[in-house]
């Protein structure tokens, strides 16, 4: 009984946010919804290692649902491999992603979603969590288990790669 009510008050208290969160990377609602049940079914089963003094309780279940998101997407997701070179982002610069990148009007954010759909599903993640939930690269470096000074590089690059991409989109418009 004890056990039912601890599980009610923590889908109550972190239920919306974590199904917000697994919506905006899987789309369908059901699957979504599937997910969002794999994740607290898994962290109530694993209550007994979570830790405060890591992270907070939220914290805690976007990583069971990073981690549930990206196997579903392995799982669903046909895997794409790149056959060009890292080294095609290293010529733009920072400020110049940031320029491309904060561009608002409505072309450029379709434009931007459409990138972001086409990377790795761990890098879709990244930024979504950094970006979207606000985390601190220190707090996401521990959920999942990296690096903050490597996840810092890596965000770099994918800020690059998607700026690139704009750029060849906004090419292919123009032609």
């Amino acid at each position: 009984m004890q056990d039912e009510r601890q599980y009610r008050q923590i889908i109550r208290e972190h239920g919306s946010h974590i199904m917000a969160f697994i919506c905006r990377s899987i789309p369908v609602r059901e699957d979504a919804e599937e997910i969002a049940e794999d994740v607290f079914v898994k962290a109530f089963s694993r209550l007994s290692t979570y830790d405060a003094r890591r992270g907070s309780m939220r914290n805690w279940l976007l990583g069971i649902a990073c981690h549930e998101v990206l196997m579903f997407m392995r799982r669903r997701r046909p895997l794409t491999i790149s056959l060009e070179p890292e080294a095609r982002y290293q010529g733009i610069t920072d400020e110049e992603a940031d320029r491309l990148l904060a561009e608002t009007h409505e072309q450029r954010i379709a434009t931007l979603q459409n990138s972001i759909q086409m990377l790795k599903a761990e890098d879709q993640l990244l930024l979504q969590l950094y970006y979207t939930e606000q985390l601190p690269l220190k707090e996401i470096a521990v959920m999942a288990g990296h690096d903050h000074l490597y996840l810092a590089t890596r965000l770099q690059r994918i800020r690059k790669k998607l700026c690139t991409m704009i750029k060849q989109a906004k090419r292919d418009e123009h032609e």
